[in-house]
């Protein structure tokens, strides 16, 4: 029994890392698009945020960059989730994800509506 307490404990030790190590720090400063940087790389992580400007089923224009979102893509307005489909032209958005095999647009991992446009 204890042991199965100790282990139990460890993991959610670990999953609470994991989140918030996923998390990173939403105050801390972000350019407002992912290709101001140097050339991306596939599977560079990225994270920016931008006006939505364009959306084409699950493929969005957020700033200068194309967003590809799917399945796996969490989609936060208000602190609640949502569906991508969800989201307004206008708005403003913080991305998360990691640059495609082509390293031409980013997959996202985590969309999160920072202003209503």
């Amino acid at each position: 029994m204890r042991s199965f307490r100790r282990s139990t404990m460890m993991g959610v030790a670990i999953l609470g890392a994991l989140t918030l190590w996923g998390c990173g720090n939403s105050n801390a400063s972000s350019p407002t698009s992912a290709s101001s940087a140097s050339a991306p790389t596939a599977g560079q992580y990225v994270a920016f945020v931008g006006e939505l400007k364009k959306m084409t089923g699950e493929t969005l224009n957020v700033g200068r960059d194309v967003v590809e979102a799917n399945a796996s893509t969490l989609v936060f307005r208000n602190n609640l989730q949502i569906n991508v489909g969800q989201l307004r032209v206008g708005e403003t958005v913080r991305v998360k994800g990691w640059y495609n095999d082509n390293a031409t647009a980013v997959v996202a991992r985590q969309i999160i509506v920072e202003s209503e446009g």
